[in-house]
């Protein structure tokens, strides 16, 4: 599965918390971990990152800011050794799930990843929340707060289209904290709720 969206909508958080309801092996990779200076290095270094998966299976690798590892092939032969570490991929994705090997990746720029990483089987996507993923997080984030009567989280969804998990929990932690500083100059004592 592909997480995509802007920084903050929370990717990786999702990808942490998946892991820890399923229950199984977890391995987060940043780009960094796959970087080698030496020729074909970054290559041996996916193989062996996928095979220790398997031997750890059932596992999900997370991999963190995707686009940096499988960008586009441009076919050029100064950026032959792209290719080939996006070929390296290509090919430890291919039934990675038979394998006990469950792939999650994020990225801010799903434009810039390689077209045939992307393909069914390989690496599907999730966009931005739609209405009922919305009203859930708007549930979630006002459950941790006092509030009064019926909040119509329907109605806050519908009035948030293209907003991500990050924009919602701001939207309620300012509504609690202009309702707080409210409280402090009625000077009233109470406890109000959102």
């Amino acid at each position: 599965m592909l997480l995509y969206g802007p920084a903050g909508c929370g990717k990786t958080f999702f990808a942490e918390k998946m892991a820890e309801e399923v229950g199984i092996n977890f391995m987060k990779i940043v780009p960094d971990d796959l970087a080698c200076t030496w020729v074909h290095g970054t290559q041996q270094k996916i193989g062996k990152l996928f095979r220790e998966a398997e031997k750890n299976a059932p596992t999900l690798l997370f991999f963190d800011e995707f686009d940096a590892m499988v960008p586009r092939r441009s076919g050029e032969e100064t950026n032959q050794h792209y290719d080939s570490e996006v070929n390296e991929f290509l090919c430890m994705l291919n039934n990675a799930a038979e394998r006990g090997i469950y792939v999650l990746a994020a990225t801010n720029h799903p434009e810039r990843i390689d077209k045939a990483v992307l393909r069914t089987g390989r690496i599907d996507d999730i966009d931005m929340p739609d209405a009922e993923a919305r009203k859930s997080l708007f549930v979630l984030a006002l459950s941790k707060l006092p509030t009064e009567g019926e909040i119509d989280t329907d109605h806050l969804a519908s009035l948030t289209n293209g907003f991500n998990c990050s924009d919602i929990s701001y939207i309620v932690k300012s509504a609690a904290r202009k309702k707080f500083n409210e409280s402090i100059r009625n000077n009233d004592g109470r406890n109000q709720g959102i």
